[in-house]
């Protein structure tokens, strides 16, 4: 008996668990960057086009990766996740809609850092002065978080004017071009 009522609690309990993870996926039709269309491909240069770019879209809304998508004639102007570029022609292709999967905060394998910090200064983009900047610096940060390796990462479009700090050798940039991170994703 006290099997069988462990068994049927267990049952309830994952099937709970399941409709919860369902729920968490989003879909997003005509997906938009800065208020433009996402085109289908990464860049001009990098035709890497579809899975890499769905992915990328859904991590920078918190999810881990996308569970659906689909192609269509975006008609006259679509913005690439890859580069400030856009895509200015009837011709131009983007997504009709991307389904992301997987929120990030309900898995204890990601954490997710807002403007990440060392001590009072906020995390600079590069790892060591000019070099081993974005992924280099991001993998370091999770590393010292206790991660193994980063998921995703934002850095400053622009100096803000504030000092950061360089994780590799612990210097402070407080020069007019340095930038920090605006988020990091570290994953296990």
């Amino acid at each position: 008996m006290r099997a069988c009522r462990f068994a049927v609690t267990f049952l309830i309990s994952f099937q709970a668990f399941s409709y919860v993870a369902i729920a968490q996926d989003k879909r997003f039709s005509q997906p938009r960057i800065d208020d433009v269309r996402l085109d289908w491909c990464w860049s001009w240069t990098v035709k890497d086009c579809g899975k890499r770019v769905a992915d990328m879209f859904c991590q920078r809304r918190h999810y881990t990766s996308a569970k659906d998508f689909r192609h269509e004639r975006a008609g006259g102007h679509t913005r690439f996740i890859g580069s400030t570029d856009s895509c200015r022609d009837k011709g131009c292709v983007g997504f009709a809609h991307i389904t992301c999967a997987g929120l990030m905060s309900a898995n204890p394998n990601f954490r997710e850092f807002k403007n990440p910090s060392l001590g009072k200064y906020r995390l600079d983009r590069c790892r060591d002065w000019g070099v081993n900047c974005g992924a280099p610096a991001a993998k370091a940060f999770c590393k010292q978080q206790g991660f193994a390796n980063f998921k995703y990462f934002r850095t400053d479009s622009q100096p803000d004017g504030h000092p950061t700090k360089l994780i590799g050798s612990n210097q402070i940039c407080d020069k007019k071009f340095c930038r920090g991170f605006q988020i990091i994703v570290c994953q296990n």
